[in-house]
């Protein structure tokens, strides 16, 4: 309660002086009429009353700091100080906040991102205890095969680590309401799937997955939303999925999205088509494996027993698990990946080094304005300020200017957000959630209060040493300290400068691969039809769209293909049989990809075929089977002779029987693996030939995207098409996450080397403003302008050498850490560290052009009078 009065009181603090000054001559009072009484007179009894009751300022100081929180008081006062200094250095004021507030908003910009992505817990009950069991397979190297039904219910039997086991297969399939067909994502899940997740629908129930009438959904939230308004009547309701009638059963909350975004809806697994056989067969995978870790388990403990169940598994069925395996990761770094982490890694780091520029830039700005306020120093330092004292008054005004610059750089942190979400690449995990929220407001505070201890600590202790010492900030000591922080500046810059350009060439260089077909006109879309339909029926509705669509205006050639882009694929494949030629060892197996086109695909893309023909009507399913490859198959297996002729056998591409395929054609090859990626190994054959869908389709049109739509909708009730948008659109979305990281780290770089030559330009021109006198005297005794301009330049010069030497070093490291991201550039470039130099060499011109300029406009006679 006292300590409570000590504070109210600093709000009356005049009342409160007034009463101890009332008190105090109350005292006196008292002491005088005794002397009276006793027969002095009243001045000697007041002398007297004065000298025994002792000195009084004392006395009220003591009784002020007995009734109030001097040291909070104190504090206000230097806040107060604080303010109208800042206000009485406008311009110097504005520069450092602005500083300050843009670096610090993009910090807590992409900490937001990191917080909601990375560090905020997944929506899931105990989230960092559920792992997720994906199959590995020795033969190919491939790390995430799925695994069968029977494999799964030995898993659930045998572990003693995990409990609430599931599994779960995503699905894309045809959904309709009231006859209007869509295409969905959405998850047939097995075992305890709800109970692991263990979150409750907010309406309805869920599912278990051995309920006997396995057609019931539970809705996600966005759906629920999008296509039934919210309303509570949806449970009940009837959908079609998969061609078979489903009832809604629930609706999960929102947030709930698993196993991706895209899912929304979730079925028991009995109710996908061929689960009868999956269920049966051990070779059939169905797919990966969530479970908890039991509280008394550890990560360790399970990936031993992972391996133990493993090896027991493929002892007992080795015809089905002798050449498979299992690995254990939480599902957070399963949600996340390895690319998410390291992009924001990297991008943490470049807006640290920013952050670092800045707080550099304003300690150079505060040790300048020391200079002017030494005389104020040395008084304060004089009349008996301590010097913790003259440190607290330092650092609380740039804990000031810092929290300022805090409360500037909300908005553009909220801005940066906001462009973070819409520059981002799809498929990182639950960036859209990202915002200021109470963890990303307290971590801006703390930045606020660290970064004003960094940048205000150092000319803190200088400035008040100095004048403890009599001395002035303009001293050799202070000097040094300036030109180390412009050091300091530049050779982060450099660092910032180095990634980014690194970065610029390799998208560049990206750019310019030719992808080995035709992207300009090519329209590319995804068509699917009623996944209940038989096969058939399927590949006639097929060719009838193609048939349809090329008799359009405009149309030159249309084709299909069942996969055209294999991004993320490194299992390696190879043949069971060559003709003529031994078989591959496992460890000389490559990637090797095995699709099914039909139409005019090579013509569509504007392939061109290279020897060999192209298919045609004549290849039924009644011929030889035939394949089309491309030269990196080519030179694979046929190194210098014409593979034309030559038989292989493979996946057996029928499905009936073990004929051997021939090879008819060789076409150029093409990046169906990404840009950054050499060509691999591809098969074509033929869907007349074959058991797959054509559904990726490619047009090579002058017609619109709507005419496309018509046609397709006219063909058949279940057709979906989906996805549709031009092939160059496809290419540049494969490179959005490149995109993305390459011109943020620009724009960071940029905004360093625009903090680095403001800090430039700060310097010398302080540096010409101290020795203008010793110019002026220069100038009186002879030497030219271009002597003094040499002069400044030098310093200036000097000064970015060296951080720019500093800087190439350490860029090399950071270059280094960025090695995965780099296409057809190494980490130490001598053209990119060369640009980068040169760089920042002109704008140390531009920022010592204005100085020197008026060094060499200095009037002798002006510069004499100056003190």
């Amino acid at each position: 309660m006292a300590w409570f009065n000590r504070l109210t009181n600093i709000l009356r603090r005049t009342r409160v002086c007034d009463e101890i000054d009332e008190e105090l001559q109350y005292h006196i009072e008292a002491r005088t009429a005794d002397g009276v009484a006793k027969g002095m007179s009243r001045e000697e009894a007041r002398a007297n009353a004065v000298r025994r009751f002792g000195n009084a300022t004392l006395s009220r100081e003591r009784s002020y700091e007995a009734d109030m929180l001097v040291w909070l008081e104190t504090i206000l006062q230097d806040l107060r100080y604080g303010a109208r200094n800042l206000r009485s250095n406008p311009l110097v004021s504005a520069v450092a906040v602005l500083s300050m507030a843009l670096a610090i908003g993009a910090t807590t910009a992409i900490f937001s991102v990191v917080h909601t992505v990375l560090l905020r817990a997944l929506p899931y009950q105990n989230a960092d205890r559920i792992v997720m069991l994906w199959g590995t397979d020795k033969v190919n190297n491939s790390l995430e095969n799925n695994t069968s039904v029977p494999n799964f219910e030995d898993w659930r039997k045998r572990t003693r680590t995990l409990e609430n086991l599931a599994t779960y297969r995503e699905v894309e399939a045809s959904f309709s309401i009231d006859g209007k067909a869509d295409w969905i994502e959405y998850a047939a899940v097995y075992g305890d799937f709800f109970g692991l997740m263990g979150r409750a629908p907010v309406l309805g129930r869920t599912f278990v997955t051995d309920e006997p009438d396995g057609h019931q959904v539970v809705l996600s939230y966005r759906l629920w939303q999008s296509r039934f308004g919210g309303s509570p009547s949806v449970l009940g309701q009837t959908v079609q999925l998969n061609g078979l009638t489903s009832q809604i059963v629930g609706v999960m909350p929102q947030g709930f999205a698993f196993p991706s975004e895209g899912a929304l809806l979730w079925t028991p697994a009995s109710a996908i088509p061929g689960w009868q056989i999956r269920r049966s067969g051990r070779n059939h995978g169905f797919g990966p494996i969530l479970g908890r870790l039991r509280p008394d388990a550890t990560l360790d403990q399970a990936r031993a027993e992972v391996e133990v169940i493993s090896q027991g598994l493929a002892a007992q069925y080795p015809s089905d698990n002798a050449d498979r395996g299992m690995r254990l990761v939480p599902l957070a770094a399963q949600v996340h990946g390895k690319t998410v982490p390291f992009m924001l890694a990297i991008l943490s780091g470049a807006v640290l080094l920013v952050l670092l520029i800045a707080c550099a830039n304003v300690a150079n700005l505060l040790l300048a304005r020391g200079a002017a306020r030494s005389e104020e120093i040395a008084v304060r330092s004089a009349l008996g300020a301590s010097n913790g004292r003259i440190v607290r008054q330092l650092l609380t005004e740039s804990l000031l200017l810092s929290c300022l610059a805090g409360a500037l750089g909300l908005p553009f942190a909220a801005l940066g957000v906001r462009a973070l979400i819409a520059l981002a690449p799809h498929g990182i995990a639950r960036l859209g959630e990202a915002r200021l929220d109470v963890p990303v407001l307290v971590f801006s505070l703390g930045l606020s209060l660290a970064t004003g201890m960094l940048f205000g600590f150092a000319p803190a202790m200088r400035i008040s040493r100095q004048a403890r010492n009599r001395q002035t900030t303009s001293g050799a000591d202070s000097h040094w300290m300036r030109r180390a922080f412009v050091v300091a500046q530049v050779a982060l810059a450099v660092v910032l400068l180095t990634g980014a350009g690194l970065l610029i060439r390799s998208f560049f260089a990206i750019q310019s691969v030719d992808p080995g077909f035709r992207t300009a006109r090519v329209l590319a879309a995804t068509l699917r039809f009623g996944s209940g339909l038989p096969s058939d029926r399927r590949a006639a509705l097929y060719r009838e769209a193609m048939a349809r669509i090329g008799s359009l205006v405009g149309v030159r050639a249309v084709g299909a293909i069942s996969t055209m882009f294999y991004q993320g694929n490194d299992a390696k494949f190879g043949l069971r049989a060559v003709e003529g030629r031994a078989l591959e060892t496992r460890e000389q197996w490559t990637p090797m990809t095995w699709a099914t086109v039909s139409g005019d695909y090579f013509q569509a893309l504007g392939i061109p075929l290279l020897r060999g023909r192209f298919f045609s009507d004549e290849d039924t399913k009644n011929t030889t089977p035939v394949v089309i490859i491309n030269e990196t198959m080519a030179r694979r297996y046929w190194p210098g002779t014409d593979p034309i002729g030559k038989g292989i056998k493979g996946f057996d591409a029928r499905g009936r029987n073990d004929e051997w395929v021939r090879v008819i054609g060789v076409v150029k090859d093409m990046h169906s693996s990404g840009l950054e990626r050499s060509p691999i190994a591809q098969i074509y054959e033929t869907q007349s030939q074959s058991l797959d869908d054509t559904e990726n389709l490619v047009v090579y049109t002058d017609a619109s995207e709507a005419v496309l739509r018509n046609t397709i909708g006219s063909l058949d009730h279940s057709a979906v098409l989906t996805d549709v948008t031009t092939l160059g659109a496809q290419l540049q979305e494969q490179n959005l996450p490149r995109r993305f990281q390459t011109l943020l780290l620009s724009l960071f770089a940029a905004l360093a080397l625009g903090l680095a030559g403001a800090g430039i330009f700060a310097m010398m021109h302080y540096t010409v403003a101290l020795r203008t006198k010793e110019i002026g005297i220069r100038m009186a005794l002879g030497a030219s302008r271009a002597a003094v301009v040499g002069m400044i330049l030098h310093e200036g010069f000097l000064l970015v050498a060296m951080g720019c030497a500093i800087g190439l070093a350490g860029s090399l490291a950071f270059s280094r850490s960025i090695r995965s991201l780099l296409f057809e550039v190494g980490p130490g470039d001598p053209a990119t560290l060369s640009a980068v130099s040169l760089l920042l060499a002109g704008i140390a011109l531009l920022a010592c052009y204005i100085p020197v300029r008026r060094a060499t406009h200095v009037d002798p006679v002006i510069a004499l009078r100056c003190d």
